[in-house]
C-alpha cells in the first residue's frame, strides 16, 4: 500500500508517454503507487510501460479492453490503495513537488481536496501560460471551505479539470466518472463539490497540460461537442440531488448558457446551425434584467447579451454579427 496513488489513463500516447511516467517517478514524495490503465491502446504505449516497470516496483499496469478516459479512470479508483488519489493524463507531466506539496496541505487541513493551479500550452515553452485561481481562491490555501462557504462561486471559479486536484479515496471512490461522453470532468467535479466538507488551495502551478496534440479527444469540435448538452444534464441532477438547484438556479443557467455559446464558437462550421438549434430547442429561460444589473462580471454580462440576441434574431441575421463586438 502506498499513502498516494497516481493513476494515468494510457491510449495511443507513446510518443509522450515516458515524459510522463519520468515526472511521476521523479516526485520528492516517495510513498507513491503509480497506476497506469493501458485502455487497450494500439501503438507502444504497452512496450513502455513494461519497460518502466521492470525498474520501478512502484508502477502497475492495468491492461483493459477499450472504453474511453472515464472508464480507464473508473478502473483505477477501484484498483487504487492510496489514501490519495491524484489523476495525471498519459500526455502530460507533473511539477516534482506536486504530491508533497497537495498531500502536506490535505494533511495539515484535514483536506477531502487539494486544488493546485497549472500551466497550459503547446510544447514549445512560448506558448505555455499558468492557469490560476489565486484571485479567487488565495485565502483557502489553509482555510478549508465547502459550497456553503463559497456557493456556486466556488464551483464556478475553481478549475473544473480532474487532473488539477488531489483527493480523498473515499471521497470519490463512490463517484464514478460518466462513461461514454467527454467533458466527463464536469459532472465529476460537481459532484465532489457539493459532497466535499473540507476543499484546500494551494497556488503553485504544479501540472503541465499540453493542449491540442494530434488525436487528443477534444482536438477537433465535431459531433462529439454535443456531449456537452448531457454534461449539463449530470451536473444539473447533482445539484438537485444535493438540494442546491433551487438555491442557484440562475448562476447554473448563466454558466450552462456561457459553456453553450462557447461550444457554439468552436464547433466546425458545417456543424454550427445544427449546434445552434439544440440550444434554442432548450428554450432556456433566464432573467436577462437581473443579470445585466447584477453582480456578474463583464465577460458573464456579455454572454448573457449574446444569448438575449440568439432568441431575438433568425439563424441567418445571427451569423452576420461578429461574437467579438458583443462579447468583451
Amino acid at each position: 500500500m502506498a499513502l498516494v496513488s497516481i493513476i494515468i489513463p494510457v491510449y495511443n500516447v507513446e510518443k509522450y508517454l515516458a515524459r510522463c511516467l519520468d515526472s511521476c517517478l521523479n516526485q520528492t514524495f516517495t510513498d507513491i503507487e503509480i497506476l497506469c490503465i493501458n485502455d487497450g491502446s494500439p501503438d507502444n504505449s504497452l512496450d513502455i510501460l513494461e519497460h518502466y516497470k521492470k525498474f520501478d516496483s512502484r508502477i502497475k499496469i492495468i491492461n483493459k479492453t477499450n472504453g474511453g478516459l472515464s472508464s480507464a479512470r473508473n478502473v483505477g479508483v477501484k484498483e487504487a490503495t492510496g489514501d490519495y488519489i491524484l489523476f495525471v493524463d498519459s500526455d502530460d507531466y507533473i511539477s516534482s513537488v506536486v504530491v508533497e506539496k497537495t498531500y502536506n496541505n490535505a494533511k495539515t487541513n484535514n483536506s477531502d481536496v487539494v486544488i493546485f493551479d497549472y500551466i497550459s500550452g503547446g510544447v514549445d515553452t512560448a506558448s505555455q501560460k499558468t492557469i490560476n485561481r489565486s484571485q479567487f481562491l488565495t485565502e483557502y490555501e489553509n482555510k478549508p471551505f465547502n459550497n456553503e462557504d463559497l456557493g456556486f462561486d466556488g464551483f464556478k471559479f475553481s478549475p473544473v479539470t480532474t487532473w488539477s486536484k488531489l483527493y480523498r479515496k473515499d471521497l470519490i471512490e463512490n463517484i464514478p466518472f460518466c462513461e461514454g461522453i467527454i467533458y466527463e470532468d464536469c459532472p465529476f467535479w460537481a459532484e465532489v463539490y457539493l459532497s466535499a466538507e473540507r476543499i484546500t488551495y494551494v497556488p503553485l502551478a504544479m501540472y503541465y497540460y499540453l493542449t491540442n496534440r494530434p488525436g487528443c479527444i477534444t482536438a477537433n469540435l465535431g459531433e462529439n461537442v454535443f456531449d456537452i448538452f448531457k454534461v449539463y444534464e449530470h451536473v444539473e441532477n447533482s445539484f438537485r440531488n444535493h438540494n442546491q438547484y433551487d438555491k442557484y438556479q440562475f448562476d447554473f443557467t448563466l454558466k450552462q448558457i456561457m459553456d453553450f455559446i462557447r461550444y457554439y464558437f468552436m464547433i466546425k462550421p458545417e456543424l454550427k446551425e445544427k449546434f445552434y438549434n439544440k440550444i434554442m430547442s432548450l428554450n432556456i429561460k433566464i432573467d436577462y434584467e437581473y443579470g445585466l444589473n447584477g453582480k456578474y462580471l463583464n465577460i458573464e454580462k456579455s454572454y448573457l447579451k449574446y444569448y438575449k440576441l440568439m432568441n431575438e434574431l433568425t439563424y441567418e441575421e445571427l451569423i452576420k454579427i461578429k461574437p467579438g463586438d458583443i462579447i468583451k
